[in-house]
């Protein structure tokens, strides 16, 4: 069974920090060791990216890829809004998962998943801590 966090740890966010990398390397002009500095990734991971191996298949809205470039940016002047980023990037996961960009990739992990009736994701997260 592979539950909604296993999805956003091995597909979502890597698919974030690709599309990170790859705007810091583009359109930033960072070199990968700097660009896994800042996303806490290894080099080799910000390599496999920019070669096109190991890279996640969700399609990102451009709506989504905009986010992504305003929190490179923010990032990347190191404006001491580390955390804020950080709950950004949180919620952006959190969207990609309630919007159902990431079902197909879900089913295709777990044979027994019925992506036409799954509600897991928006379910587990319009949970509120009491």
């Amino acid at each position: 069974m592979i539950v909604p966090h296993d999805l956003a740890s091995k597909v979502v966010m890597p698919a974030i920090r690709c599309k990170m990398a790859e705007i810091m390397i583009n359109k930033f002009g960072l070199s990968q060791s700097q660009a896994a500095d800042s996303l806490g990734v290894t080099q080799a991971s910000i390599s496999n990216y920019v070669r096109g191996v190991r890279i996640p298949s969700i399609t990102l809205s451009s709506d989504l890829e905009e986010e992504l470039e305003f929190l490179v940016r923010d990032l990347i002047n190191n404006s001491g809004k580390k955390q804020e980023v950080m709950i950004r990037i949180s919620e952006l996961c959190n969207s990609i998962l309630t919007s159902r960009l990431a079902c197909d990739i879900h089913a295709k992990m777990d044979d027994d998943l019925d992506i036409d009736t799954c509600n897991a994701c928006s379910d587990l997260l319009s949970i509120r801590s009491p």
